[in-house]
Parts: structure tokens; sequence; C-alpha cells
């Protein structure tokens, strides 16, 4: 019953999200039901496990987040973001437009590079590509999310926490289950891109054009002349995920140094009035704000609902379901992911729990590695997701406009890669050593 409350609160959250209600308030209404629902002191609990996972979020994402968002605004400001979008236009056309920025997001994924620093960095090159090939800007986030939250957040061989995970609790590899993990991934991975591809198109038919809003910072030169050469401010981004995953260098001095490198190099195309760069830095602040207390919101809520007994009794109610034990492990990874709103959570409660059950009926650990990793990344991208959020509250979008893109790609698409993979692990010899 607990369960079944903590569901309903999350749908609940969900729908507020898509209705457009502001997600703090969204998270604080839910939050409350919640409490009600299960009979827990309701001050107690908000200033309690709530607060402290909302106030967590802020100290360990705020310096992240303001250095992301002043290496955003500075490749927006020197016109670096044109360049590069000029120069990704010209490599794909206009008409793959949708493509170029999902193999952004793929490389920067398989790199390794934090999805909020990234999303900075891409932001304004995005709609720098998008504003030339004439596409909605709501666009952007599902072809983001495509990106970075598919095939390189759960493939086999990436370098990301959810693979991590497996690592440390079933001693595999960042490798395991490789085979059923392409299996999966290819046909949905191509079909994820073929989807971006068709949005573009589909909105193109329908009438749609890119417009620009006041806070908006296009360079409209005639000629690259104007412009740094594309590659000048590939070199801070370079810097970074150099940095990052080669040096393994703490992330907020990668993006000191990568702004700082930024600023040198750049220093002829930015603007250097007082005035400027009073505006570039209330303008900066103002986004970080939004982009710090819109996810630390739905973590708060999802703090509660990690401190409930009913939340700790996910792995109990696993077990009393008896199913097939790669369904059990992809199943209880994504509700683990939906409840605390964390992918990375769900995987750690799948694997000590199917441990536990099927430790010793001589499963094949790697394929349970890589078919939980894929389900923790299905139902973990529902509306009241901490990410989606702060991507739409930071491009200026409404959730409802921008969310059925994301539900293809990133539920309904690694739902058909868990599947294919189980499937292939019976099928081929790999469910079992």
């Amino acid at each position: 019953m607990g369960l079944f409350c903590i569901f309903l609160c999350i749908v609940l959250l969900a729908i507020l999200c898509m209705l457009g209600v502001h997600v703090i308030l969204s998270s604080v209404i839910s939050a409350v039901i919640l409490c009600i629902l299960l009979g827990l002191p309701i001050y107690d609990s908000i200033m309690g496990p709530m607060m402290t996972g909302f106030g967590s979020f802020i100290s360990t994402y705020f310096v992240l987040i303001l250095l992301g968002g002043f290496l955003s605004s500075k490749l927006a400001q020197s016109g670096s973001t044109e360049s590069i979008a000029r120069a990704l236009s010209r490599a794909f056309g206009t008409k793959y437009t949708m493509v170029a920025i999902v193999c952004i997001g793929v490389v920067l994924g398989l790199g390794g590079v934090n999805m909020y620093v990234a999303y900075f960095a891409v932001m304004p090159i995005a709609f720098s590509m998008l504003r030339r090939a004439d596409l909605p800007r709501r666009l952007w986030i599902g072809a983001w999310v495509a990106g970075t939250s598919t095939f390189a957040m759960t493939g086999p061989f990436v370098p990301t926490m959810q693979n991590a995970v497996g690592i440390k609790y079933l001693g595999t590899t960042a490798a395991a289950g490789w085979q059923v993990g392409l299996i999966g991934w290819i046909p949905f991975g191509l079909l994820v891109v073929y989807h971006e591809y068709r949005s573009g198109v589909r909105a193109k038919k329908r009438g749609e054009h890119f417009i620009a809003r006041p806070d908006d910072k296009f360079y409209d030169a005639a000629s690259d002349d104007n412009l740094p050469h594309w590659l000048l401010p590939v070199i801070p981004i370079a810097l970074l995920i150099l940095l990052m995953n080669i040096l393994a260098w703490q992330i907020e001095i990668c993006l000191l140094l990568s702004a700082f490198s930024a600023a040198v190099m750049l220093w002829k195309y930015l603007p250097r009035g007082r005035g400027e760069i009073t505006k570039l830095v209330k303008d900066t602040l103002g986004n970080v704000s939004i982009a710090v207390l819109t996810p630390a919101a739905t973590v708060g809520f999802a703090s509660l609902v990690t401190s409930t007994d009913a939340f700790a009794g996910l792995s109990a109610a696993a077990a009393e379901m008896n199913w097939d034990p790669f369904v059990t492990s992809a199943a209880v990874a994504g509700l683990g992911a939906c409840f605390s709103g964390s992918c990375v959570a769900g995987i750690s409660i799948s694997f000590p729990t199917c441990l536990q059950m099927f430790g010793n009926s001589g499963i094949n650990l790697e394929t349970l590695h890589r078919v939980a990793t894929i389900g923790a990344g299905t139902i973990d991208s529902l509306p009241h997701s901490g990410a989606l959020n702060m991507y739409a509250q930071v491009a200026g979008e409404k959730m409802k406009d921008v969310y059925w893109d994301i539900f293809f790609v990133s539920v309904l698409c690694p739902i058909g890669a868990t599947t294919l993979s189980i499937l292939s692990a019976y099928l081929l010899g790999f469910a079992y050593t």
C-alpha cells in the first residue's frame, strides 16, 4: 500500500509539472499529500529529509552549474556558438540539424562529460543551429536527451556513473554484457536518431519556425570573418574533457580552467564594457538560480520518498513477485530510479536485491549488469525528473511542449532496448554461466 501511495504522488508531481505548475510548488504539494497518505508528520518530514535533499543538491552542484553558466555565456557572447553552428551546418547540412545535435550529445556523453555542464555549453550552439535551419527551439531538449540519456548513458563501454555501479557491486567491467547491450541498443539507438530527424521534418511540415527571444544572443555577421574560427572555442571544451577524463581532476577545477582559457582565447571577441559585463554576470546568475533550484526541488521530494519505510520495502516487494531474474533486475532498477529521482540510485537498489535473490542460481552477472543498467534508464525520465525540469526552465520551454519527444526517445526506446536485451540473453545463451 505504501509503494502505491508513493506511485500516486509521483504521478501527481508529473501531472502538475506537465500542467505548468512551478516544479518547486509541485514538489511541496506532492510531498504534503505523501505525508498525509503515509501518516507522516508534515512539518518534520518537509523540514527534515526533504530539505536535506534540497540543500544537498545545491551544495553539490551550485559551483559546478555556476562555472558552466559562465562558460556558456562566454561562448554565446563571443560569437563562438554561431561559428560552431555554421561549421556543423556545413558538415551536416541544415536538413540534418537534429541529427547533428544528437551527435554532439552522444560525443560528450561517451566522453564522460557531466551533463549539467555540457547542457550549458551546448545549448547556445544548438539554438544557433536551430535558427539557421529555421526549426523551433523546443526541439533542442528532445535532441539533447536523445544524445545523452539513451545509449550513451546505459550502453556498454561508456564511462558513466550508471555503468560504474555495476563494477562496484558485481565486480564486472564497463564492457559487461556488451553482446546483449549492443543487440538491445543498436536498433533502438538508430530509431532514436531517426525519430529526432523526423521531429524536425514534421515541424517544417506544420509550418513551425525558430522564434528568437529578447535574451537570445546571436551574431548576424554576413561572413565568418567577423567570428572566431570554430576551432578556437572547441579548445576550451576539449580541455574540459581532457582534464576530467584523462587527468581525473576535480570537475569544478576543470570548469574553472576551461572558462578561464575561453576568456583568454576569445578575449578579442568578448564585450568589455562595464555595463555589458555587469549584464553578463546578472543574466548568468539568473540562469544558474533556475538551474539549481529546479532539480533541487524534485531531489528534495525524492529524498523524502527514499526516507520512508514504504520505499525501504521495494526490495521485499520485488522478492515476493518471483519474476524472471532479468525482468526483476530491470523493473527494480527502473522503479527505484523513478521513485528516487536518480538512475544511479535505482541501479544501486537493483543489484543487491538481485544478488540476494538470484546470486546462487548461476545467473550471468555481466548480463545482469547490462540489463539492469539499461532498465534504470527507462521510467527515470517521467515529467517529474529534476534534470528534465531544469532543461526546460533554463531553455524557457514548457514541459508539455517538449515532453512527448523525450518520452519516445528516453522511455519507450529504452524499454524496447531492455526487452530486446533480455530476449537475446536467453536466445543466444548469455543468461546463465
